[in-house]
């Protein structure tokens, strides 16, 4: 509904080569904020460069109800898109916030 700032930002790194399945529910665990389609494609903008290192499971949205959207770079530049098998990737990883603060 507005503006909000993220704060103690992990961009999926930490979750390489994990399941979307797992990460969400270990984002959960943890009492942190997985990133929507939204928040993944504000975070490439801001930062492109992370596509560079490893591509984004955007774990809290999810796209008839089985498929995650995901974020990364192709020969064409960034891309989004959705894929329906919950795999284990090396180059791909699950971003999230500590908190999300509304002004």
């Amino acid at each position: 509904a507005g503006p909000v700032l993220l704060t103690d930002v992990e961009d999926g790194r930490a979750r390489l080569n994990v399941k979307p399945s797992v990460s969400r529910e270990q984002i959960r665990l943890e009492g942190r904020h997985a990133y929507t389609t939204w928040r993944g494609i504000i975070h490439g903008a801001l930062f492109p460069e992370v596509l560079k290192h490893h591509n984004l499971d955007l774990v809290a949205s999810r796209y008839e109800s089985d498929r995650v959207p995901c974020l990364y770079l192709c020969g064409r530049g960034p891309e989004l898109y959705y894929y329906w098998h919950d795999l284990a990737i090396p180059e791909w990883g699950a971003p999230s916030a500590g908190s999300v603060l509304v002004p």
